[in-house]
């Protein structure tokens, strides 16, 4: 009785606001003070009471983004070669040794949960088709151009499998009548404040402000990406900061949240993120006050007076101080994108049916053949069509269509208050990855694919949920 009961504590423990802040203050503190294999340490450590203990793996999530998300600028493995640990045999082999058996604990669990569960086994998701043919196509990039290899098809696999794994994994070990369908939600209001704290490490890197006080915002970096992903990153967070402002009771909590959310996306100088994640803070805005009744709608809107009166304060009094700021990020330019979409557009007619894989994008703009280029990570068009098109041809982007109309069929299909603000965020990685390669990223395809699978599954926890409501009655 006595194992029983201390069993059931760690399944509540797992469900709780503190496992939250505890796996985001240990991502924090990876990230700012290079403390990654310790705090790798730990997340294995909770994954294994998840594995062994916990009634299903749907607190594996915030474990799989922090630890994304944990990898400090000292030890960034791209800009820090000499000193990072990412290149040291003895930090690489322990990495290897948690990650090797995370994976294959998460798949016994799966296993376990298909063998036990027929329903399961009958019951097929609705998006597993489109993922199919994407990933088949994504694998197959490169095919009969001269291009195709074992590395390229190496990438294909990464990307599709950081696109729908933990769909899968979740939608077949997660009984959704039972769990709780805001899970996600929470954990990404949990990752923003996370986030948050990195966006203040950002500032504090050597270089970033020089000797006049201006801002160099291509120093705003951290070891799992630049101030882009981080950008797309917490600008993720604001519709869930949303989501609770429109259910929760002193929901001007929640809406104040969202408005920091919003000061860390602007903080982080991505323009594309500002522009489309304030983009939908106005859609979210809006509807939080078509929502809401009439005391709460005026503590919100007492929330946005202080924010705009804020604002204005700091461009009247501070106009300087916040030209010095985000002066780098004013100075409009294109980046040699136009040059990036032409060459991948010539790309795809070169080879229009399989495209030329994943390794021809031209940094610079000129086309190269680089076969034997010696990185993994290649460079990527910063637009979700052109990297289609060139890397995959007519058969990718045709999978990408038909993945791209399910899930607007699962968003559009009965609406619900859960799924249109789990699509609000998965809208997010979708608008970035029109300027950007956010979808082609481990990180935002991860969570992406968490997403699409709570929101698919709210489905059935509402329904299940009224059929006993139904039945009580």
């Amino acid at each position: 009785m006595r194992e029983r009961a201390w069993v059931r504590s760690l399944q509540a423990f797992y469900r709780t606001p503190w496992y939250l802040a505890i796996v985001v203050a240990l991502m924090a503190c990876a990230n700012v003070f290079a403390l990654e294999l310790p705090v790798y340490y730990c997340y294995f450590l909770l994954c294994f009471g998840i594995l062994l203990f916990s009634e299903d793996m749907l607190p594996v999530a915030p474990l799989v983004c922090g630890c994304y998300m944990s990898v400090s600028a000292y030890n960034n493995p791209a800009a820090h070669q000499a000193e990072s640990q990412f290149y040291q045999p003895v930090f690489l082999a322990q990495i290897f040794v948690l990650g090797a058996l995370a994976v294959a604990g998460l798949l016994a669990r799966l296993i376990f949960a298909l063998a036990h569960d027929g329903t399961r086994r009958r019951r097929a998701p609705r998006l597993w088709t489109g993922f199919l043919l994407l990933g088949a196509a994504l694998i197959a990039g490169g095919a009969f151009s001269g291009f195709y290899n074992l590395k390229t098809a190496g990438f294909g696999f990464i990307v599709t499998a950081s696109l729908c794994a933990f769909y899968f994994l979740f939608y077949y070990t997660v009984d959704w009548t039972r769990a709780d369908s805001e899970y996600l939600l929470k954990v990404m209001l949990a990752l923003g404040f996370g986030l948050l704290v990195e966006i203040v490490g950002m500032y504090c890197l050597p270089g970033v402000f020089d000797g006049e006080g201006n801002v160099d915002r291509s120093k705003l970096v951290t070891g799992w990406g630049m101030y882009n992903n981080v950008g797309c990153m917490i600008a993720i967070c604001i519709p869930a900061a949303f989501y609770f402002a429109v259910t929760r009771r002193e929901g001007w909590i929640f809406s104040s949240v969202a408005c920091l959310f919003l000061f860390g996306t602007l903080l982080t100088q991505s323009r594309n993120s500002v522009l489309f994640g304030g983009a939908l803070f106005l859609v979210c805005a809006v509807f939080l006050l078509f929502r809401t009744r009439d005391g709460e709608r005026i503590k919100h809107l007492a929330v946005a007076a202080v924010v705009l009166t804020g604002v204005l304060i700091a461009f009247l009094v501070f106009r300087e101080q916040v030209g010095s700021l985000f002066g780098s990020a004013l100075r409009l330019d294109g980046n040699g994108r136009g040059n990036l979409y032409a060459t991948g557009w010539e790309q795809f007619l070169s080879h229009p049916f399989f495209g030329v894989g994943f390794y021809q994008c031209p940094f610079s703009g000129v086309w190269e053949t680089r076969p034997d280029a010696t990185y993994f990570i290649p460079d990527r068009y910063h637009n979700t069509f052109i990297q289609l098109l060139a890397s995959g041809g007519i058969v990718a982007f045709a999978g990408y269509l038909v993945h791209r109309v399910q899930t607007v069929m699962l968003f559009f299909r009965r609406p619900a208050l859960k799924k249109t603000f789990l699509g609000l965020s998965a809208a997010i990685v979708l608008l970035t990855s029109l300027l950007d390669c956010h979808l082609f990223n481990i990180g935002p395809a991860l969570l992406y694919s968490m997403l699409l699978v709570c929101a698919e599954c709210s489905d059935t926890f509402e329904l299940q949920r009224k059929r006993t409501e139904t039945e009580e009655k």
